[in-house]
């Protein structure tokens, strides 16, 4: 069984279920869960002695946060399957009621006396009960004002869980367009580990509010994307056009882009550990004078034109900004945002790629 919601087009096929046999699935998985109870281990007492002496502070935190993660998404996904059966068995019994009623109909015509056949007509109802008008679905500004301000630590685990439930055959773009899918989505941001202000916003949306909400955060996001962030992006992209012997434009527009989009994934974890363990600037010198071999040579070219455009922004030399603890405190600030950026266009790296490259030559555009 294919589990892509796009391939609907099996609509000649009737596909049986278990009903019995499934929701005892959900309820053992639900129930080993709860046994294993990953939410009482504390990750930062069992590892309180790297923790208390500043060392890999910022992966305990992930670990953390990936283990509730891993609870609440797995409860979340069973909860919906339980609730998708419940659905379609309500479908099920209304279309059964149907059948019989329309058999009951043909049967009470085939006894009427044959006299009047000539004279039969067929009636059909053309209106139907179902509301056709569009519903008014408006994009939630409370929300994408709630994602923009959250915390580096909250904003990556939101755009972690976006990543994670992304596959080769439902793209990320699926997600924030397909409505099937809106109420799985609503699940997923609960899941995630963002503040309860912003928790209660997403509960008391609906589904579709909150897909086409996310859908124009990642398509059309004005302040998550700064002015730095896009002249960072830009040179990063124009730097690899002009290594391949093209023109930037003729980059976005060829299936380049996703690629180097996701390469990116690595840089905006090392931004991101650098920035919570308190060792920016000496990560970003090692960076910078090519000392670091753990990440892609792609995310250190970003990483390296980032530096570049905050020093510039400062009128400032580089070895001023990554040396100076007098700029400590402004570049952390200023690292922030590209790292919430970087995060955002990994992502933008799992959306199909003729949107993500519509996406990108959006963010090129100053104000």
């Amino acid at each position: 069984m294919n589990n892509n919601l796009d391939a609907i087009e099996l609509s000649d096929v009737t596909l049986e279920i278990n009903i019995d046999e499934m929701n005892d699935i959900c309820d053992a998985l639900k129930q080993k869960i709860a046994a294993i109870d990953i939410n009482s281990i504390n990750v930062t007492e069992v590892f309180s002695a790297l923790n208390n002496s500043g060392i890999a502070v910022s992966y305990i935190t992930s670990l953390n946060n990936s283990l509730n993660q891993a609870t609440n998404t797995i409860l979340s996904v069973s909860n919906m399957i339980k609730e998708s059966i419940d659905e379609q068995m309500i479908v099920d019994d209304s279309y059964d009621k149907s059948v019989n009623a329309e058999d009951n109909d043909i049967a009470s015509s085939s006894n009427s006396n044959s006299s009047n056949s000539s004279n039969s007509q067929i009636n059909i109802d053309e209106t139907t009960s179902a509301n056709n008008n569009s519903t008014d679905l408006h994009i939630n500004n409370d929300l994408i004002i709630g994602l923009e301000n959250l915390d580096l630590i909250n904003f990556f685990s939101v755009m972690s869980t976006l990543k994670n439930i992304s596959t080769d055959s439902i793209s990320l773009d699926s997600y924030l367009t397909n409505e099937n899918y809106s109420k799985y989505l609503k699940e997923i941001i609960l899941s995630s580990n963002i503040s309860e202000d912003l928790k209660n916003i997403v509960f008391n949306l609906d589904a579709k509010t909150i897909q086409i909400t996310l859908k124009e955060f990642f398509y059309n996001n004005k302040n998550v994307f700064t002015n730095v962030s896009k002249s960072i992006t830009y040179h990063y992209l124009n730097a690899i056009a002009n290594s391949k012997g093209i023109t930037l434009n003729e980059f976005i527009n060829n299936n380049y882009t996703n690629d180097v989009l996701l390469e990116l994934d690595d840089a905006s974890t090392k931004l991101e550990n650098a920035i919570l363990d308190d060792n920016l600037q000496t990560t970003l010198l090692s960076i910078y004078n090519g000392n670091t071999t753990d990440i892609s040579n792609y995310s250190i070219e970003f990483i390296k034109k980032s530096v570049d455009v905050v020093a510039s922004k400062n009128n400032i030399s580089v070895e001023t900004l990554i040396n100076s603890e007098n700029y400590k405190n402004m570049l952390n600030d200023e690292f922030v945002e590209i790292s919430k950026a970087t995060s955002m266009i990994n992502n933008i790296g799992l959306i199909e790629p003729e949107t993500s490259k519509q996406i990108v030559a959006n963010l090129l555009v100053f104000e």
